[in-house]
């Protein structure tokens, strides 16, 4: 069964009040009068993806197909991407001037009629994420056998939609701002589905989106019909970008799960290599500790990586590994971070010539001992220069080194070492 939105002929009162919004249209949209009518298509098994810019004049609705799609690619291509065609950025433009400050959602239908054997009651519904490299947490059902019992289909999405002559398809339209209020109200009778469960919720774009490379970012979840408390299945996510386009990437067929790490402490300089075993580990994972990205991650596989601890305050820390599909598994207080040893430094404090004696003063050394290494030949690599000394720090504080100087010997240079 179809369902096709009404004109403003029919959601609109009095004598002109079509032409007049049809005036409206044309001059603010760029196309001559007179206005047509279209029609926007879409079945309840259909999922849809609406835009809104709050003070906005126009809002954009496009169909994306079967709901059940998502579920076929998400199994079929885990971590796979593709780019969303169902609509045009032409008409995304016509809508708005720019994508800044602009609302968005993924919705599909609350009942699933024109599929096989539909489960009554199946929900496909998008949430932000807070964090862009993190997925939000899965919506969680609230009754068992159905959402609400005044929860209805989507029939009401989009209703007033007409569209100028060429100004769309049946999968695309645009609307006036103001018909019903967000495309939450628009999902069932009520937007909350009768304040029995979480509804869909907007993803909101920066004000200055245009100049970013940062996608403005939903996850996908699945909810069929089950025991109340059951979270929904993470099919993948979507990217609204800057440009425009409109991508959903699958998510990965399994989860990371952190396990252990070795070594479990590390100096607060940061700096300590910490391999870390469990389970679906993906290329491209980002590890942090306390909340800070690792420097460096190398992948061994999918049950081990290494990963360089970042420079952190003193203290025990959670270790969470995520996955480019935003999965993510958390290691809690696992690693602990402890004050950085001060590193073993020497200086030259002078050089004086006593004798048949070269003498060499130095300071700086922590450990009480230094090496005096030696060489005529300043290129060569310090592990073939010849140790001559080993030298004790004095009541003054300072490493006193003597050594014969040989006559024949047109220069020679020294090096102080900490064991």
């Amino acid at each position: 069964m179809k369902h096709i939105l009404r004109t403003f002929s029919e959601s609109l009162s009095g004598p002109g009040s079509l032409f007049r919004v049809a005036s409206v249209l044309a001059s603010v949209l760029g196309f001559a009068a007179p206005f047509e009518a279209r029609a926007f298509v879409f079945k309840e098994s259909d999922m849809l993806v609406g835009f809104r810019q709050p003070g906005g004049s126009y809002e954009f609705l496009s169909n994306l197909g079967p709901a059940i799609n998502f579920n076929t690619f998400a199994a079929q291509h885990p971590g796979s991407s593709f780019t969303i065609t169902s609509f045009t950025q032409e008409k995304l433009n016509s809508a708005f001037s720019d994508l800044g400050g602009v609302s968005w959602s993924v919705f599909g239908s609350v009942v699933t009629v024109g599929l096989v054997n539909p489960d009554t009651y199946t929900v496909w519904v998008t949430r932000p994420r807070l964090d862009p490299v993190v997925r939000s947490d899965a919506w969680v059902r609230q009754r068992g056998s159905k959402q609400s019992g005044l929860a209805g289909t989507i029939y009401a999405v989009g209703t007033g939609g007409m569209l100028v002559p060429g100004g769309g398809s049946d999968t695309e339209v645009i609307l006036d701002a103001g018909v019903d209020y967000g495309y939450a109200a628009r999902v069932g009778f009520l937007g909350d589905f009768g304040g029995r469960w979480q509804g869909t919720v907007e993803a909101a774009t920066p004000s200055d989106f245009a100049s970013s490379d940062a996608p403005s970012r939903l996850d996908l979840y699945f909810m069929a019909p089950g025991s109340a408390g059951q979270p929904g299945q993470y099919l993948g996510f979507f990217d609204f970008k800057p440009d425009g386009s409109l991508t959903f990437t699958a998510a990965l067929a399994s989860a990371p799960l952190v396990q252990s790490l070795a070594p479990a402490e590390g100096g607060s300089a940061g700096g300590t290599e910490v391999t870390v075993t469990g389970s679906g580990f993906a290329d491209g994972a980002v590890v942090t500790f306390g909340g800070l990205e690792a420097t460096k991650v190398t992948l061994k596989g999918g049950s081990s990586l290494v990963a360089v601890a970042p420079a952190h305050a003193v203290g025990k820390v959670d270790i969470q590994v995520i996955n480019p599909d935003g999965q993510a598994s958390k290691l809690t207080q696992s690693f602990s971070y402890v004050e950085s040893a001060v590193p073993q430094t020497i200086s030259i404090v002078g050089t004086t010539s006593v004798g048949g004696n070269f003498v060499l003063l130095s300071a700086g050394a922590t450990n009480g001992t230094a090496v005096v290494l030696t060489s005529t030949d300043f290129l060569k690599p310090v592990s073939s220069w010849t140790p001559i000394a080993t030298n004790h720090v004095g009541a003054d504080g300072l490493y006193t080194n003597r050594f014969p100087v040989d006559p024949a010997d047109l220069q020679r240079y020294f090096r102080m070492i900490i064991p």
